[in-house]
């Protein structure tokens, strides 16, 4: 490559430097482009694990919103549920007062 015969006596001295510069430089180029083809591959794979995160991310939100609403539910059931004993509580002790209310008279009786 030192001699190539189509320039003149001055320039094909040169000309064997600068071909073998420009071979390095495309073997240099070639070298990016492959790495761009890798960049680019990862970074659509990055994107389809980034849109499967938001999906998942989703996903999990509207779990939250779901456990939100049952908690919600469970604390009206709860609230219910103690209204509920609160009444039949009085009712029952009611009941068992007016079974062991002793008259006056009863009392007087038992005295004597």
């Amino acid at each position: 490559m030192e001699n190539l015969h189509w320039y003149c006596d001055t320039c094909n001295a040169g000309i064997g430097s600068i071909l073998k510069s420009v071979t390095k430089l495309e073997a240099r180029q070639d070298a990016c482009e492959q790495n761009f083809r890798i960049l680019d591959a990862n970074v659509s794979i990055n994107k389809l694990d980034m849109d499967n995160i938001k999906k998942e991310l989703q996903n999990v939100s509207s779990r939250l919103s779901e456990l939100d609403r049952f908690k919600e539910m469970l604390g009206k059931m709860d609230d219910t549920f103690r209204e509920t004993l609160d009444s039949r509580l009085a009712v029952e002790v009611g009941r068992n007062v007016e079974k062991q209310t002793i008259g006056f008279n009863d009392i007087v009786k038992q005295q004597l």
